[in-house]
């Protein structure tokens, strides 16, 4: 008995998506893992991306050129850029620490909001151990 590798070219889909015959437990499968997929990779929101779209890109973010063309949108609609001199494409966000992220700007932005950056200073450190100060 042989096994059948499944080999897809992209992650969004299953191997078996395209299969018009398919068993409960695939079609279950399907349905999960699209779920989950969506889920993790879910879409910038529109004014994240308006606001990225909306920084004036005037040099290459790699080799600070001004050769620079816009050359076409990610799949989140976020301007993509070209730069004719080194011949690389980058985003409004390449180089920042947003660049690849899997959160969306307002979530960093609230989840610094919410840092307890200051729990050393509510802290005292007492003979019996820890205590918060008021």
């Amino acid at each position: 008995m042989t096994i059948k590798k499944y080999v897809s070219s992209t992650r969004r889909r299953t191997p078996w998506e395209d299969n018009a015959n398919l068993s409960s437990l695939e079609v279950f499968i399907n349905n999960e893992y699209h779920f989950h997929y969506d889920f993790h990779h879910s879409p910038v929101k529109n004014k994240e991306t308006a606001l990225l779209n909306s920084i004036k890109i005037e040099k290459c973010r790699l080799c600070n050129s001004n050769e620079v063309i816009k050359k076409g949108l990610t799949r989140n609609g976020i301007q993509r850029y070209f730069c004719k001199t080194c011949g690389r494409r980058f985003t409004p966000t390449t180089g920042t620490i947003f660049e690849d992220h899997k959160l969306s700007i307002s979530e960093w932005i609230d989840g610094e909001a919410n840092t307890p950056k200051k729990l050393p200073e509510l802290y005292l450190k007492s003979t019996d151990g820890l205590t918060k100060q008021k």
